[in-house]
């Protein structure tokens, strides 16, 4: 069951960060993915409005710092080096 339910929290995530990150370059806007305890919570990356969130159970570790605050991953039209602290971004991590 841990199993199962790590893959469909994976692959639900996936989706979501590729459905942003395809958002991001088709509209050229800013998009954020702030983790929440076991939540996803995507918001416009300027005005900080809420747009949509995914639980995700087996959320264990969140390892991405942005400079629009910590636990983030941001996508825009342009890339998005200007917004990590570090250079190749961070990673997240799920536990069954």
């Amino acid at each position: 069951m841990g199993l199962g339910r790590v893959n469909r929290d994976f692959s639900g995530l996936k989706a979501l960060l590729q459905d942003l990150r395809h958002r991001a370059i088709r509209g050229d806007q800013v998009l954020g993915v702030r983790f929440v305890g076991k939540k996803a919570m995507v918001e416009d990356g300027k005005t900080g409005k809420f747009i949509r969130e995914l639980d995700i159970s087996t959320l264990d570790q969140v390892n991405y710092d942005t400079t629009l605050g910590d636990d983030m991953i941001i996508f825009d039209g342009h890339g998005t080096s200007a917004y990590y602290r570090r250079e190749h971004g961070g990673d997240v991590r799920l536990k069954s």
